[in-house]
């Protein structure tokens, strides 16, 4: 329903009840293509943030429609991925994970972007990749305690940027 038409809200209440009683209402965002369904969220519960998904889209139409549904990120397929994209919806006030990535390759050119997440089938070769850095680097199997604690490290810094924003 990219569209916006009219629906039934039991699916995002039943959503919106499982994220708020696991007690981290803060932390998840709940992301959709649909924008009725994610304007039911908004209504149903404001304090929950909100993604809009998108593939090819325009930019402003995509950032636009994230803007006035009250989202706080955007999500488009790593395809429609820019420079440009990125900086207007940082101007925006939103901001920009994508998806699917399952191939560690494709991490690399997405750091300069700036997208402050990645969606993904696979995300087991993924986290293997990032955390077999700090097992070379240790040349032991300490390096993989230490990756861990900086993946963790950095996923906490960054719900505190990302909550800060909001």
């Amino acid at each position: 329903d990219p569209q916006g038409a009219p629906a039934d809200d039991a699916l995002e209440r039943a959503t919106l009840d499982v994220v708020r009683r696991s007690g981290f209402a803060s932390q998840p965002a709940v992301i959709s293509f649909s924008r009725s369904a994610l304007a039911a969220c908004r209504a149903l519960a404001p304090e929950i943030p909100r993604g809009l998904l998108a593939y090819r889209v325009d930019e402003e139409t995509l950032v636009a429609a994230a803007r006035g549904l009250d989202c706080a990120l955007i999500l488009p397929e790593k395809g429609m991925l820019s420079p440009a994209l990125v900086s207007r919806a940082v101007d925006a006030g939103l901001d920009v994970a994508t998806w699917i990535v399952d191939d560690p390759e494709e991490l690399d050119p997405l750091a300069p972007l700036g997208v402050v997440g990645v969606g993904s089938n696979h995300p087991g070769p993924l986290l293997f990749d990032l955390l077999a850095v700090p097992v070379r680097l240790t040349g032991s199997p300490a390096g993989l305690l230490l990756g861990v604690l900086a993946l963790n490290v950095a996923s906490v810094v960054g719900i505190a940027v990302v909550a800060a924003r909001r």
